[in-house]
């Protein structure tokens, strides 16, 4: 059986998007959140095949990379197929990375014990807003999924979308608790940026975001960041 994901873009070689490696990046169809302020909405809807064969091919053709990642969409939806590609890939000697929503724990496990050189995870919102925000009452499997990473000694990043009206600086307050209770080392703050089905969404203030940050960090052992 040939092996093979359904992808809407690719990045053949990345000098960012993994903090460890240059890496290749695969960014896989499909997702099962809703959040209003997605940059990949409608892209993940759409997307074409490739073979394992296909992404060797893609590699042998880049000497620099050395992992490749898997992100989305939600990559973990097809959680088979990237948990057989990802061991063909360590292998051949390649590092493994993955962005996920957090809502496949059971994968995330598969995929720590197989080794992965890092991974990212989105907590979205506190648990009483999970649903309005994602579509999904999915925040106990986040929870378990940055569990599973500390278990397992991944190198791992939770990432937060700041965007208005959604969350409040009380929001950000309460996942700060949770997550310095959780032993969490790197948090990043990804301001929203303007996407055209974002309807009454609208940027966050900076310099109070800012503000915030240094409050958090002299109160808890986390790392905030961020991503303007």
């Amino acid at each position: 059986m040939t092996l093979k994901l359904k992808v809407f873009s690719i990045i053949p070689v990345s000098f960012v998007d993994c903090r460890n490696d240059v890496c290749a990046v695969l960014f896989l169809s499909g997702c099962n959140m809703h959040c209003p302020y997605c940059q990949n909405y409608p892209h993940y809807l759409g997307g074409k095949e490739i073979t394992l064969k296909e992404i060797m091919n893609m590699l042998k053709d880049n000497w620099a990379v050395g992992a490749v990642k898997f992100t989305g969409g939600e990559p973990l939806l097809q959680g088979d197929s990237v948990i057989k590609i990802s061991k063909e890939l360590k292998r051949k000697g390649y590092g493994i990375a993955i962005d996920t929503n957090g809502t496949r724990p059971n994968i995330v496990e598969e995929l720590c014990k197989i080794g992965l050189l890092e991974a990212a995870v989105d907590l979205k919102a506190p648990k009483e807003k999970y649903r309005s925000i994602t579509g999904l009452d999915a925040y106990d499997k986040v929870i378990e999924t940055i569990r599973i990473f500390k278990d397992y000694n991944v190198d791992f990043e939770v990432r937060t979308t700041i965007v208005e009206p959604l969350l409040t600086i009380d929001d950000l307050r309460e996942m700060a608790s949770v997550l310095n209770k959780l032993g969490v080392k790197l948090w990043y703050f990804q301001i929203y940026r303007p996407v055209p089905h974002g309807k009454g969404l609208v940027r966050p203030d900076v310099v109070k975001l800012r503000k915030l940050v240094d409050e958090l960090k002299e109160e808890y052992a986390i790392n905030i960041k961020l991503r303007v």
